[in-house]
């Protein structure tokens, strides 16, 4: 991950953190891998970028770690190969969840030569949180099929505003929050 602008490892599952989504709704997460560790750091000038994600289920989250820490010390396999076990275990779970979920897109970089800090919460209900990945695809293919953008595999950074994306989730039953911090 890149932090306090350099490249550092991390083991996925781990450093744990707690967000607040939303007043009397937090969520912990912990670090992943994602390929836009990658694209940010030099798109946004950010000294710090973090992937997290969070289980609804603390125990589920735990576990995840636990099957981390175990797996970075060459005591477990692959755990992909237990892929169709943990869904099975997850249904069995599902009733004990709810329906709501939701993320946190925080960039920390400069703003005129001074820290600075950018947050966008997003709080999904009704169950519509595994919608949300498809709304960047579903802007591009409207782009695509309006001659507003040219095909082809590249990063798609730019393709889209903020305001789209917001304007594009308002078919589904999402909230979003943004936030300014100045250090």
């Amino acid at each position: 991950m890149w932090r306090d602008g350099t490249w550092q490892t991390a083991r996925g599952w781990s450093g744990s953190k707690t967000y607040e989504l939303t007043p009397g709704l937090s969520r912990r997460a912990a670090l992943i891998g994602a390929p836009d560790l990658l694209l940010f750091p030099d798109h946004f000038g950010a000294r710090t970028v973090e992937f997290r994600a969070g289980l609804e289920l603390g125990w589920m989250q735990s576990s995840l770690a636990l099957l981390s820490w175990f797996r970075a010390r060459g005591l477990m396999p692959s755990v992909a190969r237990f892929t169709p076990l943990f869904h099975r275990v997850a249904t069995w779970f599902e009733a004990a969840g709810t329906d709501r979920g939701g993320m946190v897109v925080e960039i920390r970089g400069e703003v005129d030569g001074s820290p600075a800090t950018r947050r966008w919460t997003l709080l999904a209900e009704a169950g519509d949180g595994p919608f949300i990945p498809a709304i960047p695809a579903l802007i591009a293919i409207n782009k695509l099929a309006a001659g507003e953008y040219a095909p082809g595999a590249r990063p798609a950074l730019e393709i889209f505003s903020l305001e789209k994306a917001e304007n594009a989730l308002s078919r589904l039953k999402v909230t979003t929050r943004r936030d300014t911090q100045s250090s």
